[in-house]
């Protein structure tokens, strides 16, 4: 409880900002706390406040415990909401569905930017996955770091 609610002050704190400008390329690194999942994207704000991503995740377990690597892939976009850093985006991944068939996982994330060094930025987010495994919804706390260039 005690992260919850750290996480939440964070979020919600006074936030600085770092450029957001077309043409600014960033990488970031970032986990789900609910998962564990931990991933690594690149991304290019492809005009004023609208990044688009790439994202990479490799794994060298499955979910049921057998050595079996793997990399999975995706494709983000995000849109900066004004000068405060608040940030709303979606995401889609490469997945396997509950028959073994390949699917795509989904999901959305609202948080927001904190620059604690010129540029680079901590991102507490709250998120909404839905895995293509299952027909249930995830509700869950994330995080990452950005840095741009």
């Amino acid at each position: 409880m005690k992260n919850f609610i750290i996480a939440i002050a964070l979020m919600f704190s006074a936030v600085t900002f770092a450029q957001t400008s077309q043409g600014t390329w960033t990488f970031g690194v970032g986990t789900d706390f609910t998962t564990a999942d931990n991933t690594a994207n690149a991304g290019y704000f492809v005009m004023d406040g609208i990044m688009v991503s790439l994202e990479f995740n490799m794994m060298t377990e499955s979910a049921d415990g057998a050595d079996d690597a793997s990399t999975d892939w995706g494709i983000g976009a995000r849109y900066y909401i004004g000068e405060d850093g608040l940030w709303a985006g979606a995401n889609v991944s490469n997945a396997t569905d509950a028959d073994g068939e390949d699917a795509m996982d989904m999901g959305l994330a609202v948080g927001c930017s904190k620059a604690f060094m010129e540029n680079i930025w901590f991102e507490p987010c709250v998120m909404m996955n839905m895995p293509a495994a299952s027909d249930a919804m995830h509700l869950g706390l994330g995080m990452g770091f950005r840095f741009a260039f």
